[in-house]
Parts: structure tokens; C-alpha cells; sequence
């Protein structure tokens, strides 16, 4: 937040001197949102390394098993090139899924974040097979 008022202070206070959040402050306002690295992530997929890191994987289970909108993606970190990151949040994916009913058998984490293209279509496979049978049921 503070780059945010800095920027306004250039823009809209210029000749004030005071910054932003120091006026903010003075009227007892104080900022407490925090925008996590989901809210900016690029989830567009081009190719099965996309899937990788855990984040649009775990996107994907949000929607499909209905999970409530944020709740997977909310505990994720950002994988920032770190395989261990990408491990911990493809096994945070996976085991969602299995509480949601998806059956994954024996696919592991270090399957998905190693880009091993039938581990992921698998995944993917059965997500949508268990979206169709939930479906159906309705």
C-alpha cells in the first residue's frame, strides 16, 4: 500500500508535502489490505508446464469441485522457481481434491511439478470425470 499512496502523493498531492498515508493517518485511517501473488498471477495455460507450480492446477480444482472461490488458492505460496514451493502446493492441490471426491490413485506431487504429461492429464481427467458424475446427480 505504501507504493500505492506514494504514488498518489506524487500525483494528486504535489504541493501538499505531506504524504498520503501520513494524512490517512492523521484521520485515524489505517490500511490493512495486503494483495497476495494469486491476485496477480497470470493463470493463461500454454502448455503443461503451466500446471506445475500448483496455482492454476489448484485454480482448476476450485472451480471443478466446487470448492468456495479463494479457499485452495488462499493456502498456496508463491512457487517463485522454488521446487520445493511448487511440491507443497501441487500435494495441497492434490489432497483437495481427494477430500472433493476426486480419486487421483497413485499420482504423486513431484509427477505433476516434474511436468510429467499423463500424471497431469490424469489429474485433469479425473477432475472432470467426477464434475460430470457430481452433475449428473444433481
Amino acid at each position: 500500500m505504501d507504493d500505492v499512496f506514494a504514488e498518489l502523493s506524487r500525483e494528486v498531492l504535489s504541493g501538499s508535502g505531506t504524504p498520503l498515508n501520513k494524512a490517512f493517518a492523521k484521520m485515524g485511517f489505517r490500511p490493512t489490505y495486503k494483495q497476495g501473488f494469486a491476485d496477480d498471477y497470470n493463470y493463461t495455460v500454454k502448455d503443461f508446464s503451466d500446471l506445475t507450480d500448483g496455482v492454476i492446477l489448484g485454480k482448476i480444482i476450485e472451480l471443478v469441485t466446487g470448492c468456495p472461490p479463494g479457499s485452495l488458492i488462499s493456502r498456496l505460496r508463491n512457487p517463485g522457481g522454488d521446487r520445493l514451493r511448487k511440491i507443497g502446493n501441487v500435494k495441497v492441490c492434490l489432497q483437495t481434491a481427494c477430500d472433493r471426491g476426486v480419486d487421483l490413485g497413485a499420482v504423486k506431487a513431484e509427477a505433476i511439478t516434474g511436468a510429467n504429461k499423463e500424471a497431469i492429464l490424469k489429474v485433469l481427467w479425473r477432475e472432470q470425470m467426477r464434475s460430470a458424475i457430481y452433475d449428473e446427480h444433481l
